[in-house]
C-alpha cells in the first residue's frame, strides 16, 4: 500500500506495511501446520513484500518438565485423561494434517520438553530479524527430528550459530515477557 503525503509544495511517497503478529508455541503441532499454511497463502498474496511478521511467544504448559524418555502419547494420556490409544489416534490424525502441507511429523521421536528457553531464543532472534528462521528450525527439530528443544545449547550449536553469538544467548534475560495461558 502506498500513501502520498504533501509537505509544503512537494509530495513524497510512504510505503505502508501490514504487521501480522503470530502467537505460537514450539510444542503445538497446529502452530507449525498453521505457519506453513500462512506461508503458502502469503506466496499468493500480491503485496506479500509489504507484510511484517512478528513472532510472539505463547507457552501451552508452563509447568511441563522436560522428560526425554517419555513418549508424547504417554504425556498426552497423563495430561488430557486420554487412553494411550486415543492419544495415538490423535497424533496420527495430526500427522495426516501435517502431511497435507508437506510436513513429515514423527511423534515417535518427539521429546517431551519445556519450551521456555526455546522462546527466549526466538525472542532474542528478533534483534537480528531471525525469529522466523529460528521458529522454523525449532519446529523442525521438535516435530520431525525429535530433538530436545529444552536444550538451548544443543539448538544453538546444531542449527543457529550464525544468527547471533552464544554469549548474547547466555546473557538473554529470563525475565522476558512471555504470556502464559
Amino acid at each position: 500500500m502506498i500513501k502520498l503525503f504533501r509537505f509544503y509544495d512537494c509530495y513524497y511517497v510512504k510505503a505502508m506495511r501490514m504487521k501480522v503478529e503470530i502467537w505460537s508455541d514450539i510444542m503445538c503441532p497446529f502452530c507449525y501446520i498453521g505457519k506453513r499454511r500462512f506461508e503458502n497463502a502469503l506466496q499468493e498474496f500480491q503485496h506479500n513484500n509489504e507484510i511484517k511478521i512478528e513472532w510472539k511467544s505463547f507457552l501451552l504448559n508452563r509447568a511441563i518438565r522436560t522428560e526425554p524418555g517419555k513418549n508424547i502419547s504417554q504425556y498426552l494420556s497423563e495430561t488430557k485423561g486420554w487412553s494411550p490409544e486415543q492419544a495415538k489416534q490423535a497424533n496420527n490424525y495430526v500427522t495426516k494434517m501435517a502431511k497435507e502441507v508437506g510436513l513429515n511429523y514423527d511423534f515417535n521421536k518427539v521429546v517431551v520438553a519445556n519450551t521456555f528457553d526455546a522462546h527466549r531464543l526466538i525472542q532474542l532472534g528478533k534483534a537480528n530479524e531471525k525469529s522466523g528462521e529460528i521458529q522454523e528450525r525449532l519446529f523442525k527439530a521438535y516435530f520431525i527430528e525429535g530433538k530436545n528443544i529444552a536444550d538451548i545449547t544443543l539448538c544453538y550449536y546444531s542449527e543457529l550459530k550464525p544468527a547471533f553469538p552464544l554469549m548474547q544467548l547466555k546473557n538473554c534475560s529470563t525475565a522476558m515477557n512471555i504470556p502464559i495461558m
